[in-house]
């Protein structure tokens, strides 16, 4: 039986599962990512942000079949982060592609292809190739400003865990969506405007704040170390968070288990300048500007309301910036 997380539950509803999306699900290759939290480190301090990638791959295969995608995009979706690495995102920062946040796609079909998913997906008649390539699949994923199934999920999983959405404006926006010209847009403007002052929102509390950056810095360094001594193996990063965080707890390493301890909420992160500062992190750029269809014509929200247009660019200014701390713990 497949075992659905209150939040997919409550957002998407109950759905009827093919044969085929159960053999996927029931993998080896899918079970192990409920042992990779979608925010790494960052659950450590912020227990509201306990989710996994298995429950946020779900919701992206549940937003896909509730928009009506094909039956192998709903599948590439449920597939998207199946080559994710431990600890979700934190791998960019110890190869230093942050700003693209790719280490993981890059190495994704490799990865795949040694797996359990090839045989099954070949049983069903799908391509392991063919759905790792999501240019081949334009509801799932797409190039920020727009929306795309992967947007949508994370965003509106995280502000509900966060707090910063309840269920009722979760549905809200998701009654909102429509499919135009093979793209997710919204039917209004009152939900698209939402949707894009919350994505910025959740971004500057979460995502890109200094807490963030700074837990994903630090178990960076931590990694970095542990691979360079060879406590662990690029292999070890394809297993699962415990797995990881138990060989470097038991390695005993003064350096790697400063930079862990570190990650506490008893760490104080304080505001600096640039030439008084103990670290500058640096953000990946994320903003949206989502389309409207309204009239027959699709038009981004920043055409349509000044304000935002102007939210929008000081944002954007705001996080080439980053951020500039000192830390005290």
């Amino acid at each position: 039986m497949v075992k659905i997380d209150k939040y997919n539950w409550e957002a998407y509803g109950n759905a009827d599962l093919e044969p085929s999306v159960r053999a996927i699900l029931s993998s080896q290759s899918m079970q192990r990512l409920k042992g990779i939290q979608q925010h790494g480190p960052d659950v450590w301090v912020w227990k509201k942000l306990v989710m996994t990638r298995y429950d946020h791959s779900l919701g992206v295969f549940l937003l896909l079949k509730k928009l009506g995608a094909p039956l192998e995009e709903q599948i590439a979706g449920l597939l998207h982060d199946a080559a994710h690495c431990a600890f979700s995102h934190v791998v960019d920062f110890v190869f230093n592609v942050q700003s693209s946040a790719d280490f993981h796609e890059t190495e994704a079909e490799a990865f795949l292809e040694k797996s359990d998913l090839p045989e099954i997906l070949k049983k069903y008649g799908y391509s392991m190739s063919r759905l790792m390539h999501h240019e081949n699949f334009p509801l799932l994923e797409r190039s920020l400003p727009d929306l795309c199934a992967d947007r949508i999920d994370y965003l509106l999983r995280d502000a509900f865990h966060f707090d910063l959405l309840d269920m009722d404006q979760v549905k809200f926006l998701l009654s909102a969506l429509v499919v135009e010209n093979n793209e997710i847009v919204f039917s209004s403007k009152e939900a698209a405007l939402l949707f894009g002052e919350k994505y910025l929102e959740t971004n500057r509390k979460i995502y890109s704040s200094p807490g963030a950056i700074f837990y994903h810095t630090m178990l960076a360094e931590a990694l970095k170390i542990a691979l360079d001594k060879k406590i662990i193996s690029q292999d070890d990063l394809f297993t699962t968070d415990d797995e990881v965080k138990g060989k470097l707890v038991s390695s005993g390493d003064q350096a790697i288990l400063e930079r862990m301890s570190l990650i506490s909420e008893k760490t104080k992160l304080v505001p600096a300048d640039k030439i008084d500062c103990d670290y500058h992190l640096k953000v990946k750029i994320r903003v949206v500007d989502p389309k409207i269809f309204l009239n027959g014509k699709l038009k981004r929200l920043s055409e349509i309301d000044g304000a935002y247009e102007k939210t929008l660019a000081e944002s954007k200014n705001l996080q080439k910036e980053g951020h500039f701390i000192k830390i005290s713990a």
